[in-house]
């Protein structure tokens, strides 16, 4: 897992309301290693009508203050099977409906200069590639674009000789993009595992992509604690209250008060007698107050996105 300091950094990166979010599909790292090597590109409209729509998440902390929620933010930036790029950029704007209250879509290509970090999930940085959740993925089996974009990410980790026999192997094979996935993450964690080239975990991988890019971003981390009191703040927004502090003060406040509450509820040698006297009389311990149960999974009409 990378340091607290990281953690730190995303928090700070919430509160900035010049950064905007936008979370690529599943562990994708062929449009990772694209995004941090072109930029990110405008939505657009295609030669038969349809709109590609490149979305982004406004900065969660402006959302808040705005009294409005930052569910998007949540759904897709905070998806510990995602990797979400934070960006610089005015050139966005809010469609009419179907969308988020935080959610936006691109209206110009944001350079590659323009990207200052990839933010992923504690747990899934740790993951070794060969494990790594990747059901999150959700891309026709037909879509030559993907299967193309991670092959040149394969093919600039692996070399020639190894893209090669992948491609004759899995171009055609009929299967779900989230197998393939999976198989070539293994294939390239034992690849790199054998050849001693230092690649065995997601932190590792995604290291090895902004280095390979030139890019300038860094690698941020958040953990589920800090999820959850994110959206325990959506749910004061949700009642009415006013969001006047950074998200970065209130999530640091919630986790001091669950460390204490958690302190608080540690058995002493005392209590542990009490406890034991109780059980001979017969007379039981009160249970502990359940939490809260956590926000329900958000709801959002199916759209092409990036």
């Amino acid at each position: 897992m990378l340091e607290d300091s990281k953690r730190m950094e995303f928090l700070d990166a919430l509160d900035d309301p010049s950064i905007k979010w936008h979370a690529v599909q599943s562990m994708d790292f062929g449009v990772l290693d694209k995004i941090l090597h072109e930029g990110l590109p405008a939505s657009y409209q295609t030669g038969d009508g349809e709109w590609w729509q490149v979305c982004v998440s406004r900065s969660p902390s402006s959302t808040a203050k705005d009294g409005k929620l930052y569910n998007s933010f949540l759904r897709y930036t905070m998806e510990p099977s995602r990797f979400a790029v934070a960006i610089r950029t005015d050139k966005s704007h809010r469609p009419e409906r179907w969308f988020f209250q935080d959610e936006q879509i691109t209206t110009q290509r944001t350079p590659p200069a323009d990207i200052v970090a990839v933010a992923v999930n504690d747990r899934t940085l740790a993951s070794p590639l060969s494990a790594v959740e990747v059901d999150g993925l959700q891309i026709n089996t037909g879509n030559r674009e993907y299967f193309e974009g991670n092959l040149e990410w394969m093919h600039s980790v692996c070399g020639e000789v190894i893209a090669k026999e992948f491609r004759e192997k899995w171009a055609g094979a009929g299967v779900g993009n989230d197998r393939v996935q999976r198989v070539m993450l293994r294939e390239i964690e034992s690849y790199m595992r054998t050849s001693g080239g230092g690649i065995s975990t997601v932190a590792d991988a995604v290291k090895d992509c902004i280095v390979r890019s030139g890019s300038s971003a860094t690698l941020l981390s958040w953990d589920d604690q800090t999820k959850k009191a994110l959206e325990s703040i959506t749910e004061r927004l949700s009642a009415g209250q006013a969001i006047t502090s950074s998200l970065k003060e209130l999530v640091q406040s919630r986790r001091s008060q669950q460390a204490i509450a958690a302190a608080a509820r540690l058995p002493t040698s005392t209590s542990n007698i009490s406890n034991q006297a109780a059980a001979f009389s017969g007379s039981s311990a009160a249970p502990v107050a359940r939490l809260g149960d956590r926000l329900k999974s958000f709801v959002r009409k199916p759209a092409r996105r990036l």
